[in-house]
């Protein structure tokens, strides 16, 4: 049973990853789209997801006994078998239905690694373009000033 639980636990584990992998790539094609990267509003999009399925999830645990009229306060040996089936003809239509959702969103997804890799490569230029473009308005704001400072005191001493 030890090695079902660490099996398990390894699984949960590589999906959590995966999803946390999937909003990084999906942020990498956010930049590239907009200019902008925002992890913070993507991640906080996945932590309201998941609060809203552990809500969705406790709702369904609470409605699921009342619908099915489960008995209340039985000991185990005593819940009819029907009671059980009643139950899981309850729950698996649900499980279905999420899981098929799952499915049909997670087809929308079309980030591969050669596309990703071209989705970070593009953002690296961009960055070394923009970064170019500062240095060099940096250098000419700083001639710029220069002047300007330079020009405003020759003005004062003519002035004078």
């Amino acid at each position: 049973k030890l090695s079902t639980k660490v099996g398990y636990g390894i699984g949960q584990l590589s999906d959590g990853m995966k999803a946390e992998f999937i909003v990084l790539d999906t942020i990498d094609e956010h930049e590239l789209a907009t200019g902008r990267r925002e992890e913070g509003l993507f991640f906080a999009a996945r932590s309201f997801a998941l609060k809203a399925s552990f809500g969705f999830g406790a709702f369904f645990a609470g409605i699921a006994p009342q619908v099915v009229k489960f008995p209340k306060g039985a000991s185990i040996a005593n819940i009819p078998a029907e009671a059980f089936t009643n139950l899981a003809i309850f729950a698996r239509p649900v499980s279905l239905l999420l899981t098929l959702s799952t499915i049909l969103i997670s087809r929308k997804y079309d980030l591969h690694q050669d596309k990703n890799i071209e989705i970070r490569k593009a953002i690296m230029a961009g960055n070394l373009m923009l970064q170019s473009l500062l240095s060099t308005f940096e250098h000419n704001s700083r001639i710029y000033v220069c002047l300007l400072y330079t020009s405003d005191a020759a003005d004062e001493r003519s002035s004078v």
